[in-house]
């Protein structure tokens, strides 16, 4: 028994660093005193020192972005045809990831949750603000009731008193892990807003703040992380929405496309 917990904790790092012990005995089938016999045989003090070295684990799993570069650099070759194929690799295996562990039910509740939303406020910071600029513009051609926060000159105290438990907000936080991300969905929290959070571990400091936490990971042999398997599971949740919003979508969506022509934005001969 001591095996199976050593090989479920060197599987599953992240899950130990977040979780509880009771709840990773009830992940993996195994009784919490197995693993308080293995912290003893370890000789650590206590549950809480195995959850501190599987954070140090989890740390070491995330290199700095020019320590990215160098390993790039490093790699045998240059022609750009290889670097495109371990891209595109890594995309899509990102990609099957999600699909092999995001759970369809929990998926059709946080779309649920956003479509019952009074106000659904879009939170991201340094490049996953700009990602969420890109999604809220997206949202808001079906969707009046979202919103982007927390961008260019508006602070977070300047959103804070419009929200409260009829609304939700979904943040993207992905490693780095953004401070002022963090502190946004505690403040979510503590106003009983349904806290949707977008990571990339377990493990990510954001995660005891969500009601709801959804999984995209960014492994890329690119020196930044990448987000195309985010950017998928984005655009399904907003699929998602804009399908059980129904015929009032449409005709947002209608009005805004009559807008843009109206306004000449779209190039016609």
């Amino acid at each position: 028994m001591l095996k199976k917990a050593a090989d479920y904790i060197m599987s599953n790092p992240d899950k130990i660093a977040m979780q509880s012990l009771r709840q990773v005995a009830a992940e993996s089938k195994l009784a919490p005193a197995t693993f308080s016999r293995l912290v003893h045989s370890l000789k650590l003090e206590n549950y809480e020192s195995l959850r501190e070295l599987c954070r140090n684990e989890v740390r070491l799993r995330n290199p700095s972005y020019a320590e990215k570069v160098e390993i790039l650099q490093q790699l045998p070759g240059r022609q750009q045809g290889l670097l495109l194929q371990a891209h595109a690799v890594a995309s899509i295996k990102n990609i099957e990831d999600i699909l092999k562990s995001v759970d369809d039910q929990r998926l059709s509740a946080i779309a649920d949750i956003l479509t019952r939303a009074r106000t659904v406020y879009l939170v991201g910071s340094l490049s996953s603000g700009a990602l969420m600029d890109y999604i809220g513009f997206e949202a808001q051609m079906a969707l009046d009731n979202w919103r982007v926060i927390m961008r260019n000159h508006n602070s977070m105290a300047m959103s804070l008193p419009d929200i409260s438990k009829k609304d939700a907000i979904l943040i993207l936080c992905q490693y780095p892990y953004c401070r002022r991300t963090v502190e946004a969905a505690r403040a979510g929290a503590n106003r009983q807003a349904k806290v949707v959070v977008i990571t990339d571990a377990f493990s990510a400091p954001i995660t005891e703040f969500a009601s709801q936490i959804l999984l995209a990971p960014t492994d890329s042999p690119h020196f930044f992380s990448s987000r195309v398997a985010t950017i998928f599971l984005l655009e399904t949740l907003i699929n998602m929405v804009v399908q059980r919003t129904g015929k009032k979508a449409q005709r947002r969506i209608a009005e805004v496309e009559d807008e843009h022509n109206r306004l000449g934005e779209y190039w016609q001969e």
